[in-house]
């Protein structure tokens, strides 16, 4: 679905290997600051249930009021929806 919306290989290894992607071709040549921002934010919310400060006004940076609050509700709603595949045990459909 991804490389159909445009997503080219590399940057999708980039973003599964994040935040621990490769130094040499680096997520800040990957990833733009907009997708480096997104994917901080993410992190946070789901490990924290909050975002720090400095991450929230980076990802201000890219997103307006209504979409602040559109991220924030997807990203929970897709950890909710993991949170019950994960419970139920419901097997992958093209696991790795």
């Amino acid at each position: 679905m991804a490389r159909q919306q445009g997503l080219d290989p590399n940057t999708q290894a980039t973003i599964f290997a994040w935040p621990n992607a490769a130094r040499g071709d680096g997520p800040q040549k990957v990833l733009s600051g907009r997708q480096q921002a997104l994917l901080q934010a993410t992190d946070e919310l789901i490990k924290d249930r909050t975002i720090a400060a400095a991450t929230w006004e980076r990802l201000a940076s890219h997103l307006d009021r209504r979409q602040l609050i559109e991220f924030c509700l997807l990203a929970t709603q897709y950890d909710g929806l993991a949170a019950t595949i994960t419970a139920l045990e419901i097997p992958l459909d093209n696991p790795r």
